[in-house]
């Protein structure tokens, strides 16, 4: 028997962008991310599409409470009524509960580009969520579902290993690596989001999924890497330790006392030159119209950087 695995393309900004993925077996049902509320209806048709019913899921698996991966977990729940929703321990109260998860994305994206990218936020019930420990193992039909948690990205991030097809689908802890990119070959990016982005600890969670001994990575962004997390791992390191050291530089210039927008901008340069020169390096060129679809995320990264340079300021400037 074999795992049947489907990668929804969610239509999140633009084709290619966010995946969803559907894990069949036994005529039983997986999902591993959900995207948002308006990608519902593409996910249930997926589910569809293998000639299975919502009643048919038995697992609903968030990889961290990003709004881009589990902003549809309430009608997805709601559409699903025999499943229960696997979390990190620290992703629980948000999706039970989801005001304040609300509040911080509308503080990043402003009213109007919340409600275009996420909708309504609705919660899941408390008694259908269960919290997942590290290196916690669910049988499922033959396989194993196992459970890691990867901080770095999030505090609130696992990833997800399916033993008998030997895949891991990484969220967003082992990068992005959108088919844009893989024109000539692997290319697989780091991210850096606000409000938690840890460089030292990206990089050994990234070290840990590559050690899984997976031979296939799924990425939210987007679908199966070509070739193997082994191989993917020391361009995301040397990323990860690059976006690092812009951390360190940009906290020593705020405590010299460099206004805090000058930071931000300089994270912005720093971020776009540093895409610019992997792309360049893979002998990838991007119309304009594709670079600019990497905008959201060159933008969310420069402003993680400069959140995380803000507060290693303030933890050097209490030492």
């Amino acid at each position: 028997m074999e795992t049947q695995i489907i990668t929804i393309d969610c239509g999140y900004v633009a084709p290619e962008v966010a995946a969803a993925y559907l894990l069949v077996r036994n005529g039983k049902a997986v999902f591993i991310d959900n995207n948002t509320r308006y990608a519902i209806p593409l996910l249930l048709q997926a589910l569809e599409d293998q000639g299975l019913a919502p009643q048919d899921v038995e697992y609903v698996v968030v990889t961290h409470v990003h709004l881009d991966h589990a902003g549809g977990s309430g009608p997805l729940m709601d559409a699903c009524a025999q499943a229960r929703l696997l979390c990190h321990p620290r992703a629980a109260r948000h999706l039970i509960s989801p005001e304040r998860l609300s509040e911080r994305t509308r503080a990043v994206y402003g009213d109007d580009r919340f409600r275009e990218l996420y909708g309504e936020l609705t919660p899941v019930p408390a008694e259908r969520v269960c919290s997942v420990d590290d290196g916690e193992v669910v049988a499922w039909h033959g396989s194993q579902l196992e459970f890691y948690h990867t901080p770095g990205h999030a505090p609130h991030h696992l990833v997800v290993a399916e033993r008998s097809s030997k895949s891991v689908f990484s969220g967003d802890a082992f990068g992005v690596a959108y088919p844009l990119l893989q024109r000539n070959g692997q290319l697989v990016l780091p991210t850096s989001p606000p409000a938690d982005f840890d460089a030292e600890l990206s990089i050994a969670s990234a070290r840990r999924i590559a050690a899984l001994g997976c031979t296939a990575v799924y990425p939210t962004h987007f679908g199966r890497i070509p070739g193997t997390a082994t191989a993917a791992l020391p361009s995301l390191e040397d990323g990860f330790h690059h976006y690092g050291r812009i951390v360190d530089t940009m906290a020593a210039q705020l405590l010299a006392g460099r206004p805090v927008h000058e930071i931000e901008q300089e994270c912005r340069v720093q971020v776009d030159a540093y895409v610019q020169a992997r792309l360049d390096e893979a002998a990838v060129q991007l119309s304009t119209d594709e670079w600019e679809l990497l905008g959201l995320d060159r933008e969310l990264n420069a402003m993680g950087l400069a959140f995380a340079a803000g507060r290693r300021a303030r933890k050097l400037n209490k030492a």
